[in-house]
């Protein structure tokens, strides 16, 4: 996994986007672990404050969007024919869910921005 999560003693969750080669953008995986690392983060009473990074260059940079786009259409599909709401874990609205985008989470986010911030990147 290229979205590490990781919570000190201090209870401070550090979250961060490993995926330098892409410049940090997401694909199908990539939002999906990030959706649920601010799920982990806003269920878990120890973890008080989270910072967010990424490495090399870029701090995030959005949608991959060669991979992206054919990825969530063919997901969009099957769930509409389907009529179901989750196929594995993924769901349609894991990209705006892991940019925080109409979140209502009450705990602090910091973003330790390192380089590139593009797009839909945060």
């Amino acid at each position: 996994m290229t979205i590490h999560y990781e919570l000190d003693d201090e209870h401070i969750v550090r979250i961060t986007i490993d995926r330098p080669e892409a410049r940090n953008s997401a694909d199908m995986d990539h939002f999906k672990w990030l959706r649920e690392s601010w799920e982990r983060f806003e269920a878990d009473p120890d973890a008080w404050v989270a910072i967010i990074t990424g490495v090399g260059d870029a701090f995030f940079t959005g949608a991959d969007l060669k991979t992206y786009v054919p990825a969530i259409t063919a997901l969009g599909k099957r769930i509409q024919d389907e009529g179901i709401t989750e196929i594995d874990g993924y769901r349609l609205d894991d990209g705006t869910r892991a940019v925080l985008r109409g979140a209502k989470l009450w705990k602090p986010v910091i973003a330790a921005v390192n380089g590139w911030a593009a797009g839909a990147g945060l």
